[in-house]
């Protein structure tokens, strides 16, 4: 997650006092699964921005570990942290000279695969949909609602388009994703 991500917390989670914003819990579309509320509005929150497993180690089960060792420190360490927020995403270094190789018409589904599996991974960990953002939470309370929400049952965006348009200097493309379509269809 970059400076831009954390920032887009700010901005696009939660309103000016620090508060969930209310489309997020009474929107009849924007609230998702309605499994979050005004819970997220107290107690200290741990921002996991990156997660990188080393290729070799990739999909066993270490990525997996690493979120349940930094969620149970942060725990131990902040008693008063109720909640994890991750912004799924994937590191563009590792797949720049792919991408940069791929045709044109390639690029947008290799895009959405990568955040398809970044998705995966995050609800495999536990983690659930905030309403319709793009962010995922994770409940300290084992009685949280959002325990309760099976992962095929978490809200999926419908349509995500990305903006490759890089600017001098940029490391990545501009990742602004947006729902295509009208809010009855922007959930699968």
């Amino acid at each position: 997650m970059s400076r831009q991500d954390t920032s887009e917390i700010g901005f696009d989670l939660f309103d000016r006092w620090g508060n969930l914003k209310v489309e997020y819990i009474e929107h009849r579309v924007k609230k998702g699964s309605a499994v979050w509320g005004a819970e997220l509005n107290e107690g200290h929150i741990l921002l996991i921005e990156h997660i990188n497993v080393v290729k070799d180690f990739q999909r066993k089960g270490y990525g997996k570990k690493l979120v349940e060792d930094i969620w149970a420190k942060a725990q131990a360490i902040f008693p008063q942290c109720k909640f994890a927020i991750t912004r799924p995403t994937w590191l563009w270094s590792p797949i720049r000279a792919h991408f940069d190789s791929l045709p044109e018409e390639a690029r947008e589904p290799y895009l959405e695969g990568l955040q398809l599996a970044s998705d995966h991974f995050w609800r495999a960990c536990g983690f659930r949909r905030i309403g319709i953002s793009f962010f995922f939470g994770l409940a300290k309370d084992p009685a949280h609602p959002s325990h309760t929400l099976a992962a095929p049952a978490d809200p999926r965006r419908r349509k995500i388009h990305q903006s490759l348009k890089m600017s001098k200097g940029q490391q990545q493309p501009y990742n602004e994703a947006m729902v295509v379509g009208d809010d009855a269809m922007a959930l699968e």
